[in-house]
């Protein structure tokens, strides 16, 4: 009657995982061991954070925002004026000096393993020199309205930058600072991120080429090390977060002029590839391709600084997405 016993208890386990287990025999009361069913063993890739997660879930969320706000080709973020590095074209057609304030407004749309996202945002740059050095100091002050899968969040964070000479006239280096904040009662989450990074660009133009009157090439790197926690103040029940996460974000950028309509432009053309290591999040990498036509004098009322259009298309393993922005100098 055991061995019946057994052979049915093993029979009856073949779903769920199996470990051995102890019986005693009813009438000698001898132990033995048999099959027995235990609970199912969840694999560690399954407890990942989901899609839906808008602190590292996808490209609409926190942390990948920390990421984007240090490096980018967009045209949205600080321009790199003689003294601290250079503004790509400009430098190669003779234009010097600091670059003023940028506002900007940015639009994307996301899917990522299923989960529709929507992101809306509003950077804010400006960059200004340090007084008897050759430092310039950047900041930036990016605020975001999310939805993911109809529920919202809003996040933003502020950046500090102070952008080195450049050495050898092609290199130049960034160490940065950022603390932001995100909240959403839809996704109960409330939390406060903070960080450093080091970007470090290089560039060089190519002149007298013929068919352009300048090529400008970029080669960047972010590396960043960032941390979130829960913030009970904003969300008293809310998920628990401590995270710690290295990002590197590396990309490579071609800047030309041309003329449409006897108006100047200059497109740049880019790529980039972003990694996410540490704490398991559900977005560990990501793709982005895209194009930026910047105007540099348009006839327009009340503009008499650049304006910058762009569209960028993104790839990660699960998902993609699409944004378009635009930006103006005032």
């Amino acid at each position: 009657m055991a061995a019946v016993l057994a052979l049915l208890v093993w029979a009856g386990g073949a779903g769920p995982a199996l470990a051995q287990c102890i019986a005693y025999d009813p009438i000698y009361g001898y132990p033995y061991e048999i099959v027995c069913p235990t609970e199912e063993v969840v694999e560690p890739e399954m407890q990942m954070n989901p899609a839906t997660d808008p602190v590292s879930g996808s490209n609409v969320s926190f942390i990948v925002s920390f990421a984007t706000s240090g490096l980018s080709f967009t045209g949205l973020s600080p321009d790199l004026p003689n003294g601290g590095g250079t503004d790509g074209g400009a430098a190669a057609a003779g234009q010097t000096g600091s670059f003023l304030p940028l506002i900007g407004f940015q639009f994307g749309r996301y899917s990522t393993d299923g989960v529709e996202a929507e992101i809306y945002s509003a950077p804010i740059r400006f960059n200004f020199g340090i007084p008897d050095t050759d430092i310039v100091a950047e900041v930036d002050a990016p605020l975001s309205f999310v939805t993911i899968n109809g529920d919202t969040a809003v996040f933003g964070s502020v950046g500090v930058g102070f952008r080195l000479p450049e050495l050898w006239e092609s290199l130049t280096l960034t160490p940065q600072f950022r603390f932001g904040v995100l909240n959403s009662n839809d996704l109960n989450a409330g939390v406060v991120g903070y960080g450093t990074s080091l970007r470090s660009i290089f560039e060089h133009d190519f002149t007298g080429l013929g068919f352009v009157d300048y090529l400008h090439i970029q080669l960047a790197n972010l590396s960043g090390i960032y941390w979130v926690d829960d913030w009970q103040a904003l969300q008293t029940n809310g998920n628990t977060y401590n995270l710690q996460n290295v990002l590197f974000r590396n990309g490579i950028s071609v800047s030309f002029p041309t003329n449409v309509l006897s108006q100047e432009f200059e497109i740049t053309l880019f790529g980039t590839d972003t990694r996410v290591f540490g704490d398991e999040t559900y977005l560990d990498q990501f793709n982005e391709a895209g194009v930026v036509f910047e105007w540099r004098d348009p006839p327009l009322p009340y503009t008499n600084n650049p304006i910058t259009f762009g569209i960028t298309f993104t790839r990660s393993p699960d998902g993609s997405g699409i944004s378009v922005n635009t930006g103006y100098r005032f």
